[in-house]
């Protein structure tokens, strides 16, 4: 059911209608005096002329003065706005709480009928209300707005933003073209006026923020420079979120791949002592993590290979390469050494200051395993091709002596016979 609004009811700056006007400037016996609908607010001296007397408020009229303090108030209004809709976007820490709190401050402290947040479904083809604030918040309820521009309900104020057409401002509802499907729902609601600002992450538009006066042409221009203001704000606290989640991402990935890694992996500070490990290096050394952290690189290595460590560590230091790799032995807590392949990397922060090495550790143990049986098969086959050298060279002269034996038996029948 539409409600209509009572014509009765204004909001208004510092209790007071609030009249819109031309400012202007009149120079006068060497000054500038500002003025607002003939009101004067100020003075500026001009350069070759002294300073001139403090304002005097009884000079002013009553008419006049309430105007001046109307004005003050009505900036005074704007820079509260601001400021709190700057903190609200400082200490939001999601899309959805900062859409809510950017709507709040809009209705709390601007004369603001209605504030909300639309952005596109799922399938792209309606407008989503995300979350909305203000007296007015009822002309949301039941309605339906299409994103397809070939729809007599397409594109609206906030589907022109969704569609990259800029922000959309409306003076004045009744009058305006191009708003024919919500007008007589906006108008019995007691809406005339609205602005509309496209809200962006990573350059691209996500959803646009709506703001509702009942007021024809309250929107002016320095209501406009100050929710243009809050708009790029927003965007930017945007920007601030999607950057979290991709670092977030980035994190999540690498912790995934540091834990489930096949080979060890530590953070050695520049000390030499252990700042993280993952389970396969403490499984490798049979050591529980806990007991690792704090150590030294150095407490672990069997002493004949600590001085080559010490050569390489120096030298990624130095920069003379950007990584180093090379075989050494740790100790196992249960006593005895295993072979391992370290390779080593130091990282720097975005000044170029070394921060902490990165190892990657392979465990030697099966390769070294394979290279020893490998040898022990050579070996073995060194052994079989002697033995059947010696076999070979046996048989020939075993064949040459009987050939010797043959003839000498021989002799020896003949001489026998003789």
């Amino acid at each position: 059911m539409l409600i209509p609004r009572n014509t009765d009811t204004r909001r208004t700056w510092g209790g007071q209608e609030r009249r819109r006007g031309q400012g202007s400037r009149r120079r006068e016996q060497g000054e500038t005096r500002l003025f607002f609908e003939d009101a004067l607010i100020g003075v500026a001296q001009s350069p070759s002329t002294k300073p001139p007397a403090a304002l005097n408020q009884e000079s002013l009229d009553q008419p006049e003065i309430q105007h001046l303090d109307r004005e003050r108030q009505r900036i005074a209004t704007l820079y509260k706005a601001l400021s709190h809709a700057n903190k609200a976007i400082v200490h939001a820490t999601d899309e959805a709480g900062l859409y809510q709190q950017v709507c709040r401050v809009c209705t709390e402290y601007l004369p603001i009928d209605l504030a909300f947040v639309g952005r596109a479904e799922a399938t792209g083809e309606r407008l989503e209300f995300v979350t909305a604030s203000g007296r007015l918040a009822g002309y949301l309820d039941g309605i339906h707005i299409s994103l397809d521009p070939e729809s007599p309900a397409g594109l609206d104020p906030s589907g022109r933003c969704l569609a990259g057409l800029g922000e959309q401002i409306h003076e004045d509802w009744s009058l305006e073209p191009g708003l024919d499907p919500w007008r007589e729902r906006a108008l019995a609601f007691g809406i005339h006026s609205s602005a509309t600002f496209a809200l962006s992450c990573e350059d691209r538009v996500v959803s646009a923020l709506n703001l509702y006066s009942a007021e024809p042409g309250f929107f002016t221009a320095d209501i406009l420079d100050l929710l243009r203001e809050i708009s790029g704000d927003a965007s930017f606290a945007l920007d601030r979120f999607a950057r979290q989640a991709h670092r977030q991402g980035a994190e999540e990935d690498f912790r995934a791949t540091f834990e489930q890694a096949a080979v060890g992996i530590t953070h050695i500070s520049l000390e030499g002592q252990l700042l993280k490990l993952n389970r396969r290096f403490s499984e490798m050394l049979g050591y529980p993590e806990e007991e690792l952290l704090g150590l030294r690189e150095q407490d672990l290595t069997e002493p004949e290979d600590q001085a080559e460590d010490a050569r390489e560590l120096q030298a990624l230091v130095a920069g003379t390469r950007p990584s180093s790799c090379w075989e050494k032995r740790y100790l196992r807590k249960e006593g005895g050494p295993i072979w391992v392949r370290v390779t080593l990397a130091l990282l720097h922060d975005l000044v170029g200051a070394p921060t902490y090495f990165v190892n990657v550790i392979e465990d030697l143990t099966s390769q070294r395993a394979a290279e020893a049986q490998h040898e022990e098969l050579l070996e073995s086959l060194h052994q079989a091709q002697k033995m059947e050298s010696l076999g070979t060279l046996s048989a020939g002269i075993a064949h040459d002596m009987n050939n010797v034996l043959a003839g000498i038996m021989g002799t020896a029948e003949v001489m026998k016979v003789t």
